[in-house]
C-alpha cells in the first residue's frame, strides 16, 4: 500500500492529499512515495527523513550541490545544508516550491532592504525598484529579489546572478549602454549618482 501512487489506496495520502493541491509538486510527493524520503519505522520520531536534510535532497538534485560548491560565496541556509528554509519539500503555491512569494520569503531575514533606497538614489529619493510585472533579463517571470540575486550564491558578496562580481555589469543585464531610461527610471532630476556619490550623468 505505501508504494501505491492512488491518494485513495496509500495510507499517506489518504489523509494527506490536500498539501499537494498546489500548482507546484514534489516528485516522490506526487505519487505519494513518502517512504522515499520518510522513515515509515522511525523512533521515537514517527516518519523522519531518512537522512539529514541537505543529503536526501542532494539525491535528487546532485547538480545542485555541484554548482554551489563553485560558488565564491554561499548563501548562509545553503552553508547550513537547510534548503525547507526557503523550499517546501511537498508542494507550494508560490514559484520554484518556495514556502512564501519570492520578496517576502527575501524580506523575512532581509527587512532592511525594504525600508532603504536599493542600489542607487537620486535626489528625489527614489532607489531601484525590488519587483515589477516583467524580468527585464528573465521576461517569463515577474521581476523580484532573484533577478539581481541569485538566492543559492555567487561570485560576489551580494550573490549577484549569473555569476557577475562587478555591479555595473549586474545592471547592463538589464540596462544597456546606450539605454538613457536607466537614470531616468530612479529619478527625474537632471543627475543621478554613483554608489560611491561622485556625479554619474547629466540628462
Amino acid at each position: 500500500p505505501l508504494h501505491d501512487e492512488l491518494a485513495e489506496k496509500n495510507p499517506c495520502g489518504a489523509c494527506h492529499a490536500r498539501r499537494l493541491k498546489y500548482e507546484s509538486v514534489q516528485g516522490p510527493a506526487g505519487v505519494f512515495q513518502s517512504a522515499y524520503c520518510h522513515d515509515v519505522k522511525s523512533a521515537p520520531v514517527k516518519y523522519a527523513t531518512r537522512v539529514e536534510e541537505v543529503a536526501l535532497c542532494a539525491e535528487c538534485h546532485e547538480h545542485k550541490i555541484d554548482e554551489f560548491k563553485s560558488r565564491k560565496f554561499v548563501h548562509g541556509p545553503i552553508e547550513a545544508g537547510l534548503c525547507s528554509v526557503c523550499h517546501d519539500s511537498h508542494a507550494s503555491a508560490h514559484f520554484g516550491q518556495l514556502t512564501a512569494a519570492v520578496n517576502d520569503l527575501c524580506m523575512g531575514c532581509h527587512s532592511k532592504v525594504d525600508t532603504t533606497s536599493h542600489v542607487v538614489r537620486g535626489f528625489s529619493g527614489k532607489g531601484h525598484p525590488l519587483e515589477g510585472p516583467v524580468d527585464p533579463s528573465t521576461p517569463d517571470r515577474r521581476f523580484s529579489c532573484i533577478g539581481c540575486h541569485d538566492p543559492h550564491g555567487g561570485n560576489s558578496s551580494a550573490y549577484f546572478q549569473r555569476g557577475i562580481s562587478a555591479r555595473m555589469e549586474l545592471c547592463q543585464m538589464c540596462h544597456k549602454n546606450d539605454d538613457a531610461d536607466f537614470f531616468r527610471q530612479f529619478s527625474n532630476e537632471v543627475k543621478m549618482k554613483k554608489i560611491d556619490g561622485t556625479p554619474w550623468i547629466k540628462l
